[in-house]
């Protein structure tokens, strides 16, 4: 699995449910925000907040060029992001957030390199 090295922006927690309507620059007319703290799937444009350790998080099935999807972790460096047969960064491979309290923004950007960290 890849690591998440430096590439990420560090930002704080939530831990709570919201939407917000029109964000970000992607054709996404809503964001779904949510907190977890069991291994789930994502869907395309939500913000999920993992609260525990040890989660998985899947990547959508079949994402569109310019999807996005951001996870955020608390302080602990093992949650998974699942590339669920598609490429992260390049890479058929999933992805380690091993930075805590960070929160990863992940770009689809088609089939050739996958989904990429913005």
């Amino acid at each position: 699995m890849g690591k998440l090295n430096d590439r990420v922006s560090y930002g704080s927690n939530a831990t709570r449910h919201h939407e917000e309507d029109g964000v970000g620059g992607s054709d996404v007319s809503k964001i779904i925000v949510t907190t977890t703290d069991v291994s789930k799937d994502i869907v395309e444009g939500e913000r999920c907040f993992v609260i525990a350790p040890g989660c998985t998080i899947t990547l959508p099935a079949n994402p569109a060029v310019n999807d996005e999807v951001s996870v955020g972790v608390q302080a602990f460096e093992d949650t998974v992001i699942a590339n669920n047969s598609e490429k992260i960064m390049g890479e058929v491979d999933s992805l380690i957030i091993d930075k805590p309290n960070v929160v990863v923004t992940l770009l689809y950007t088609g089939e050739l390199e996958g989904w990429r960290i913005v």
